[in-house]
């Protein structure tokens, strides 16, 4: 999965980052790996690494477990993040706060969440200008929401890869 994650982001962009958690990098990637460096609070660490890892004024998150994102919808992404601090994405199953577009103006609303103890990506977005991408209302993307499958268990696996085999 984070092979695929990185394949599709890199058909888009000309820096990839991997977000990890602590502990050994992962092998075999030809990409930056950059560390969280709070234990503990997930995703949002993750973000904060990211952040501080890239010199771009704002990053596209895709978290490794929907691998049917399609590289266009990170292009979209990032085109559409605009004056806005954050663009997160949301499907008929709801907000995808991962796979989304960030400002950097995010890294010290992110911080300050963290030092408050909240956990959640979703508790800084009261914070900052962010703007939904709602799927359902966009042209060519209405149908696919297959594309936000998360992949967590082997079941999810064999799923996402027969809709990887399936033409069209």
């Amino acid at each position: 999965l984070v092979d695929r994650a990185v394949r599709l982001a890199g058909a888009v962009f000309d820096e990839v980052v991997v977000s990890r958690g602590v502990g050994a990098a992962l092998p075999g990637l030809d990409v930056r790996q950059v560390a969280d460096q709070e234990r503990a609070f997930g995703p949002l660490a993750g973000l904060q690494a990211g952040l501080r890892a890239v010199q771009t004024e704002g990053v596209v998150t895709l978290p490794i477990d929907m691998p049917l994102v399609e590289p266009s919808f990170l292009a979209l992404l990032a085109a559409e993040l605009g004056d806005h601090d954050a663009l997160v994405t949301r499907s008929r199953s709801g907000l995808q706060p991962l796979l989304a577009a960030y400002h950097r103006r995010c890294l010290p609303v992110i911080e300050d969440t963290m030092a408050r103890g909240e956990h959640q990506v979703l508790r800084f977005f009261p914070l900052v200008r962010m703007r939904e991408l709602v799927v359902a209302e966009r042209d060519g993307w209405r149908e696919r929401d297959d594309m936000f499958l998360n992949v967590n268990t082997p079941a999810d696996r064999d799923a996402a890869r027969r809709l990887l085999e399936t033409p069209g």
